[in-house]
Parts: C-alpha cells; structure tokens; sequence
C-alpha cells in the first residue's frame, strides 16, 4: 500500500538549474521530521516513470495535490521532461523552466524545491514521483502534504482491498490496488496458457470426423452447384417429354393448334402431363379429315354432342370447333 508524501526539501541557486536532484540514494533517505524511506531500487522510478508517459509538474506550493483535486487553478512554472539515476543512485530530473518558474527562482522568490511521491508502507520503498513544488517552508512544515502518518493524505492507492478479495487471491491483508490487479492478470495469463495448451491437445479436432471450415464450404457450394444442374436437367428433360406428348396429340387430332400453349402450360402445372396422357388416350380425334363433302352450309352446320363434350373439355368456344375442323 501506498502514501503520497512530501519528502524532501532541496534548496536552489539563484540561476535556474537544467537538472536537479529530487531523491537522494540509499537506504535512509530522511525527513527533517526524522521520517526516513529507501531509494534502493532507482531504476525501478525511472521505469514507472517512463511506463506512465507524462512530464511530471513543479508548481508553486504542490498547488498541483492541494488546489487542483478540489478545482483551483494550479498552473506548472516547469516540467520534468526526463529522470535519470546519478550519484549511486540518486533520482535526478531534467527541468524545462517557464518564464514564471524562471523568475521565481532568480529572483528568489522560491529557494527550495519539494518532491511528491508514493512510497510502500510496509516497507518505505520510494515507487513513483508524481510532481515537486516550489516552497519556502522546510520539510513537513507543509500542511496540507507534510504531516505525522496519522494524518497523512489520503489517494486511492491508501485505500485497503477487501478482505475476501486478498483472501480469494492469497494476498496479504494490506495488499494495494495494484497488488490485487498485478494478481488477477497473473490468473489470467496462466488461464489464456491454458487454453491454449488445451486447443492444441485435447481439443484438436480428429481429421475423420471433422473437416477444416474452407473445406466445408467448398463441398457444399459444389453440392450445391451439383443440386442446381440436376434440377436443369430434370426440367429440360420435362419440357422435352412435354413437347414429344404435345406433338403426339397434335399428329393424333386430339388437339388443334390453337390450343398448345394452353397444353404446354397445363401440363407444366404439378400432375398436368399425367392428366394430359390420360386425356389424349381417351379423348376422340377432333382435328383430322371428316370425310364428309359438301358446301359451306354443311360445315357450318351445329356440333354434334360428342363434339359439343370435346369443347366443353378443352375449353373451347363452338367457333373455335368450327374451325379447326
């Protein structure tokens, strides 16, 4: 778990300095209130520096964690642009001076500069620096940042994790955001490895009973491809048998030629062409030579009933009759 805390107060020159130190090395790096933390690990503030990818402010007053939480202008008079380990493992930083932080600091205005920075409470380990500000007051004199642990400001990363969070993930009690998040991703990869491994063991499909996708679909585009020149077939094939029965019918005198299409389409329908052979075995012959002679008056003459039953099946008007005889 974490703290924010104002741990230092170094003093600056008249000029304004393109470097200057903001913690100093070792195992006891203390406060003038006899607070003391450890800058044992160095390169790991450059890194997390580095990972989280902004330039880091110095204001006047750590306005910067005082003002700005609750909404009040806290202007930067400089930014740290780049850290770097110097001097057995001092934190260093590379400054870029505005005017105002410029004239402050030569006109001595300001003569102290103070870092902020989370700390691990357990152990005092110096983590991550988060801004600096231009003071005149020395260390925890501060007070809205440097106080007695029992009133030390409160961020997100003081707050505890449940309980039954650190024991479902076998944390330790106090264990920080970060803790519980490093945990649960460390859970996840070994999930996702996992699943991977599986994919290519157990769960790798036999090759006699299934097939790659592209497979699939390309037998079932020729299947179907395959069902669509069948069905083409069958159909020219129908209308071919359509036609030789039509033709037959035609030849027999069973139908005149007025009336082919209206066939064609009848036996087209679902059962037509059955119906048709059915109708041209039984049905008389209306089309061929009468072989009866005589004048215009005698083939103008009134249908029989055999003929007047053949229209009423065909469909065909008595005129019609007349003359296809």
């Amino acid at each position: 778990m974490e703290n924010e805390i104002i741990a230092l107060n170094a003093e600056l020159s008249a000029t304004t300095p393109d470097w200057v130190e903001l913690i100093p090395p070792g195992m006891n790096v203390e406060g003038r209130d006899g607070r003391a933390w450890i800058n044992d690990q160095p390169d790991g503030i450059v890194e997390q520096f580095k990972q989280d990818a902004r330039q880091i402010p110095i204001d006047y007053e750590h306005a910067t964690e005082i003002k700005a939480p609750n909404g009040e202008p806290a202007p930067a008079v400089a930014w740290i642009d780049e850290i770097e380990v110097r001097d057995q493992g001092a934190i260093w930083g590379k400054v870029n001076w505005n005017d105002d932080g410029r004239d402050a600091v030569q006109n001595r205005a300001y003569k102290y500069l103070s870092p902020v920075f989370t700390f691990a409470k357990n152990s005092g380990r110096v983590l991550r620096l988060l801004s600096a500000g231009l003071t005149n007051q020395p260390n925890l004199h501060l007070t809205a940042l440097n106080r007695r642990d029992d009133l030390a400001l409160t961020t997100k990363e003081d707050i505890l994790m449940d309980e039954k969070i650190t024991t479902a993930l076998d944390l330790a009690g106090d264990s920080s955001i970060d803790d519980v998040v490093t945990a649960i991703n460390s859970i996840k990869a070994a999930q996702d490895e996992k699943v991977e491994s599986a994919a290519n063991t157990e769960f790798t499909p036999d090759i006699e009973k299934f097939i790659p996708r592209s497979d699939f679909d390309a037998a079932t585009e020729r299947a179907t491809n395959a069902e669509k020149e069948l069905n083409e077939i069958k159909e020219t094939a129908r209308n071919a048998e359509i036609q030789s029965e039509i033709d037959a019918a035609l030849e027999s005198g069973k139908i005149t030629p007025a009336s082919v299409d209206y066939h064609v389409a009848a036996c087209q329908m679902d059962g037509g062409l059955e119906r048709f052979k059915a109708f041209a075995q039984s049905a008389p012959e209306i089309a061929g030579d009468s072989g009866i002679e005589g004048t215009a008056e005698n083939t103008e003459s009134a249908l029989t009933d055999e003929e007047t039953a053949v229209c009423s099946m065909l469909g065909l008007a008595e005129s019609e009759f007349k003359l296809c005889k």
